[in-house]
């Protein structure tokens, strides 16, 4: 089978130099470090931008460490499709593994451990498009930072989530993509920003899942 936006490919390389350089343009700023004695150094990574979502398909061998400073701007879904990735900010820790999924808030200095030949798919997530799609759900402006959950979610207890990020990719491959359309990228954006917000555990989680308040009748 075809690997994940194949048709998008970006880089292919055994240079960590070359992988991080191209790396930094599509995320931030970060530091590369490649694990000594764990073999040949791979890097493989799609990408393709869709409105506030930028959908990755990323797989590091064998072995890296990839760390930065706070950047604040945006969110990272994992979705993990093969080995293992560990997640650390501050004194939190968590391990992503296929069968879970994970969102990491860059508000704070980061390190993810890419390790067994780590595979996944990534979605960066723009922190406005968030916070603005919690904000018109309460009316109101945010009080403090939305913040996701620090530990790993079973993709079980988010299906929605897995199901949606499935038919997002697989639909990009297609020749006549209804998602890369002008009116599918703003729809598909408002749902994967409103399921990831249901399904994974936040902030706002509560306040969201109260009835919205209507006003009376004149």
């Amino acid at each position: 089978n075809p690997l994940p936006l194949a048709k998008f490919r970006l880089v292919e390389t055994s240079d960590p130099k070359a992988a991080h350089a191209e790396a930094v343009k599509l995320f931030a700023p970060h530091k590369l470090e490649t694990v000594p004695g764990k073999g040949q150094f791979r890097a493989l990574l799609h990408h393709l931008r869709l409105g506030a979502l930028a959908c990755y398909f990323i797989r590091y061998k064998p072995e890296v460490i990839i760390s930065s400073a706070a950047m604040k701007r945006f969110y990272l879904c994992l979705v993990p499709v093969a080995g293992a990735c560990h997640v650390t900010q501050g004194l939190s820790a968590m391990r992503l593994v296929p069968g879970t999924l994970g969102v990491v808030n860059t508000s704070e200095p980061i390190s993810l451990h890419w390790r067994g030949d780590c595979t996944a798919l990534v979605i960066k997530i723009d922190r406005a498009a968030v916070e603005s799609t919690v904000a018109a759900h309460l009316g109101r402006p945010l009080a403090r930072p939305l913040e996701f959950v620090r530990e790993p979610v079973a993709q079980s207890a988010a299906q929605g989530l897995v199901r949606l990020v499935d038919f997002i990719y697989r639909d990009l491959e297609e020749e006549r993509s209804a998602v890369s359309s002008r009116l599918g990228e703003s729809a598909a954006e408002a749902l994967f920003l409103n399921t990831l917000l249901r399904q994974v555990p936040n902030t706002y989680a509560e306040a969201m899942a109260r009835p919205a308040s209507r006003a009376a009748p004149y």
